[in-house]
């Protein structure tokens, strides 16, 4: 009996969550299945979460996936339906070679999610140091502010990262 939920499991997230042949197939990590569904499928197509397959490509840490669906035309910059953007996923797993990726294919690093926080501040909160030079090499706003005013700085002050702090404040005197 437990065999059989966990069989029927997937199909039941897959249809009650708005999933279709694309998103199961980028789930699956399987190019082909994506390549047959992407004849029938928007490549942009969201779940009801707002997920787009690159979003899902990107949770799945899958780099290859997400070069192919870049190359077929998804939209880099797409948001779920909190405002998270597909860089944004790739900030929370602090995967460097996702964000060095789309950050080379232009994705915005200054999008903000549906409170105002951007990537910076989850970057500054968690103090990610080889992130943070690399959304600053690609023009990152240091000094973006969420819907409560609050700066990347500021973050990493709730905190107590004392490093990155020091760190900001360097880069924002550097930048003057």
């Amino acid at each position: 009996m437990l065999r059989l939920v966990f069989l029927l499991l997937p199909l039941f997230i897959w249809a009650n969550n708005g999933w279709n042949a694309l998103h199961k197939a980028v789930y699956e990590e399987d190019i082909q299945k994506v390549q047959h569904a992407l004849e029938t499928e928007d490549i942009d197509s969201t779940t009801t979460a707002g997920l787009s397959s690159l979003h899902m490509s990107v949770k799945k840490r899958d780099l290859a996936m997400v070069k192919f669906l870049v190359d077929q035309g998804a939209n880099i910059d797409a948001q779920d339906n909190k405002g998270f953007s597909v860089l944004y996923y790739a900030v929370l797993q602090n995967n460097i070679p996702i964000a060095k990726y789309l950050l080379t294919h232009k994705a915005n690093p200054n999008l903000k999610n549906n409170i105002g926080n951007a990537p910076m501040h989850n970057i500054a909160y968690n103090s990610r140091f080889e992130m943070l030079e690399l959304f600053i090499f690609f023009g990152a706003n240091l000094k973006i502010k969420n819907a409560y005013g609050m700066r990347p700085y500021d973050f990493a002050q709730r905190k107590g990262n004392k490093g990155m702090m020091a760190e900001l404040s360097q880069y924002e005197h550097n930048l003057k």
